[in-house]
């Protein structure tokens, strides 16, 4: 029971750096996350460039998916095969 009440004192005395804390490493990890996400991204349009090349291309993405468009003309586009 003292180990129980001096572990309870020292939380209580320190509950506020403990939730700073908190919101810190959660806020670090989410921007990692997101900075990971634009990277896939980045990476997927760059590959539909090149498979495109030297036509136009258009890489259409939603939320974590994405296909990429070439376009065969002024008004016709084909989608890359294979994704």
């Amino acid at each position: 029971m003292k180990y129980f009440n001096s572990i309870k004192n020292w939380f209580s005395k320190h509950y506020m750096a403990i939730v700073i804390g908190g919101l810190v490493f959660f806020y670090a990890w989410a921007n990692i996350k997101a900075q990971e996400i634009k990277s896939d991204q980045r990476e997927s349009e760059i590959s539909c460039q090149s498979f495109c090349f030297p036509q136009q291309h258009e890489y259409i993405s939603r939320n974590s998916t994405g296909s990429c468009w070439c376009y065969k003309g002024v008004d016709q586009l084909e989608r890359r095969k294979g994704e």
